[in-house]
């Protein structure tokens, strides 16, 4: 997979996936949390799969798996310090 091709796959899975996420992630911490942390999962995938070379074709449900994936992290990360939420629940719908 060329980079060109693996850029296009990555933002393409941010349009169609962000919406998703933000509203799996909304509930359990605030707007500008659920934000960054989609933002970050997305970053993340860019990281993975321009920057450090990966060679495997990312399919658009497996990006938005791996996103899910890294958005469920920050989330339990969030509310494992509890000055920064208020939310209940860490579990992430999808």
């Amino acid at each position: 997979m060329s980079r060109l091709d693996a850029r296009n796959a990555i933002l393409t899975a941010f349009e169609a996936g962000y919406e998703e996420l933000f509203l799996s992630v909304r509930p359990h911490v605030t707007a500008l949390q659920a934000d960054e942390i989609c933002r970050g999962a997305f970053k993340f995938l860019i990281r993975k799969y321009l920057t450090n070379g990966e060679t495997v074709s990312p399919t658009r449900n497996c990006l938005l798996h791996t996103a899910h994936a890294f958005a469920q992290i920050q989330v339990d990360r969030v509310h494992n310090n509890p000055k920064k939420t208020n939310h209940e629940g860490s579990a992430l719908s999808n």
